[in-house]
């Protein structure tokens, strides 16, 4: 199975014993929603802004092969193909910093 990383992050894969099993650096291409921005409102001199998602771009069509798109949460979110995920639950190290993800999501 080709695993493709279109975030611009290398991402580290965990298992469920916390073990790093997947290295995959970017792909070079990234998967991205374009959203539209518009002020609604103003509060103390601060702009409020309502953000509606447009398309998701930089997402190529499905492969009759087993390929796997690894994408943000919010590019997941914006999509229905069994051929795309997320990182998983986010791993962190003892300061705070994060050093990973458990899995992928969808």
């Amino acid at each position: 199975m080709d695993i493709i990383n279109l975030t611009p992050h290398t991402l580290n894969i965990f298992d469920e014993q916390g073990r790093e099993t997947l290295e995959i650096e970017p792909s070079g291409q990234t998967a991205r929603v374009e959203t539209t921005r518009k002020k609604v409102d103003e509060v103390a001199g601060v702009p409020i802004y309502e953000t509606t998602t447009d398309e998701v771009v930089g997402l190529p069509e499905p492969k009759e092969d087993d390929t796997l798109y690894v994408v943000s949460g919010f590019v997941c979110s914006e999509v229905d193909r069994s051929d795309v995920v997320s990182p998983g639950e986010l791993i962190r190290n003892d300061d705070g910093n994060p050093i990973g993800a458990k899995g992928f999501s969808r």
